[in-house]
């Protein structure tokens, strides 16, 4: 890079004779303050051979900042390592509110810039800030700022983003740093960094706002990485939401609040990777959900809410795989439920309560593949359940289990149970409990409990007299 040569000392003014060009092509703006090195201002494009008019501003000794205006583009300089208060910055753009300038750069030069609120009152956009450190209360009413490595502050109250349009590239917060948005805003992250706040990540707060992130890290928050409520958005792409220190990676509450995911990693977070509750929705595409300390790898709660979950991994997590309570829905397709601490891969609970899942791998989990209970459903097509001590068990009064085209397999205990009034119908399984006995391939206990047999162990020429099976009084099965 052209290194630029140094101006006496005092004031220095800004003209065309400042403007320098590096080996890249790009044009600099250079400045000297009495003590200080010189101070670099990127615009947004070369100005070799331009007729552009360049408009010279005093630098005078004692300023933080400095402007200029190049054709359509105003430059902000920094005093590096400064603290520069918003009102500075609005002194100098207030000087280009009327000329033709629609863009502002400004070159923090490793200053933090701080005070109230970043306001666009002087309507020049788009707006870039970068290489600095940003400590403000409120951005609100900003339609296109661009932050680029940017630090978040410490700070006793999250930072809040109000009916703007802002991209984050290459950015950090930290400590108690953390985000809030709201009232419209549309926030896009790239490889940002959000680590260590003692709050959550990220809040996406009402409906009409948006997050969109993609290959950015959410880890160690206090709470959740990302939290959605109020019908908020958000759109994760390559991102990884781990360790979070007492709650989940990420929640989903309430009606129109949405997730979508791909090819994300939910790791090590204290209670469960993904939560939807109150109505919110996820969709999660060729994710994993490993780890969780404490709860599921996805739990969906509440009549209303929903999850799709296509070719995604849940394994080693705490309680299940998947667990869908007290009147959630969920579809499942291509996914694994495996190796999961204490209970299930996939875990049906509560009135109302619907599971499908189609082509689905349930292996090696410590009690049972699939568990249905307490008037659920779940619908198993094509599906393999093997290695856990249980299979399936679908039970209690208004239950009930669909199983077509898969093969059971236990390791320690029965294939298949039906208990306590529930309805099962197995149609082209496999199934096999474990051997030697105790173990059976299919268990029908309690008055009332129904099970359907359609061709089952019927590749191998068995019929339902060569099952190992028990029936107790008052339960029934049919073939």
């Amino acid at each position: 890079m052209t290194h630029m040569m140094e101006q006496p000392m005092g004031s220095c003014p800004l003209t065309r004779e400042n403007l320098k060009r590096t080996d890249s092509g790009d044009a600099f703006l250079a400045g000297k303050w009495p003590g200080e090195k010189v101070c670099k201002c990127s615009p947004a494009a070369s100005l070799a051979g331009t007729s552009k008019k360049v408009d010279s501003v005093d630098m005078k000794a004692g300023e933080d900042v400095t402007a200029v205006q190049m054709g359509d583009t105003v430059l902000l300089g920094c005093r590096p390592q400064s603290l520069v208060q918003l009102s500075d910055l609005r002194h100098h753009l207030s000087k280009f509110s009327k000329c033709r300038a629609t863009k502002v750069s400004i070159d923090l030069n490793g200053a933090i810039l701080s005070g109230g609120c970043l306001r666009s009152s002087i309507h020049l956009s788009p707006l870039t800030i970068k290489n600095g450190a940003l400590d403000v209360d409120e951005i609100n009413s900003i339609k296109n700022l661009i932050l680029e490595q940017i630090q978040i502050q410490d700070r006793e109250q999250p930072m809040k983003i109000v009916g703007s349009s802002v991209k984050f590239v290459g950015c950090g917060v930290s400590g108690s740093g953390s985000l809030v948005l709201s009232k419209g805003s549309e926030v896009t992250m790239k490889r940002c960094d959000i680590r260590g706040g003692l709050r959550d990540g990220v809040v996406v707060a009402d409906a009409g706002t948006t997050l969109h992130a993609k290959r950015c890290l959410f880890s160690k928050c206090k709470r959740m990485g990302v939290l959605i409520v109020n019908g908020g958005c958000g759109y994760l792409t390559e991102c990884e939401v781990s360790n979070s220190r007492e709650c989940d990676g990420v929640r989903v509450k309430d009606p129109g609040s949405r997730l979508e995911a791909k090819t994300c990693v939910f790791q090590r977070n204290f209670a469960a990777g993904v939560l939807a509750c109150n109505g919110g929705r996820i969709d999660l595409v060729k994710c994993q959900l490993t780890e969780s300390r404490q709860l599921s790898g996805a739990e969906l709660h509440d009549k209303g809410t929903r999850g799709n979950f296509r070719d995604c991994d849940f394994s080693y997590n705490h309680e299940s795989g998947v667990i869908v309570h007290s009147g959630g829905r969920a579809k499942l397709l291509g996914c694994s439920c495996e190796m999961s601490v204490d209970r299930c891969g996939l875990e049906v609970v509560g009135k109302g309560s619907q599971v499908e899942a189609g082509e689905c791998t349930f292996a090696d989990n410590k009690l049972m593949g699939v568990r249905a209970v307490g008037s659920s459903s779940v619908t198993l097509q094509d599906c393999r359940l093997e290695g856990s001590i249980r299979g399936l068990e679908v039970a209690d009064r208004g239950s009930m289990g669909t199983i077509v085209r898969c093969l059971i397999r236990s390791i320690g205990g029965v294939g298949v149970a039906a208990e306590k009034e529930a309805l099962m119908s197995l149609r082209d399984c496999e199934i096999r409990g474990a051997k030697p006995k105790p173990g059976r391939d299919l268990e029908v206990r309690g008055g009332g409990t129904e099970v359907w047999l359609t061709r089952v162990n019927s590749k191998k020429g068995l019929n339902r007299k060569k099952l190992d099976l028990f029936v107790e009084p008052g339960g029934r099965v049919i073939s």
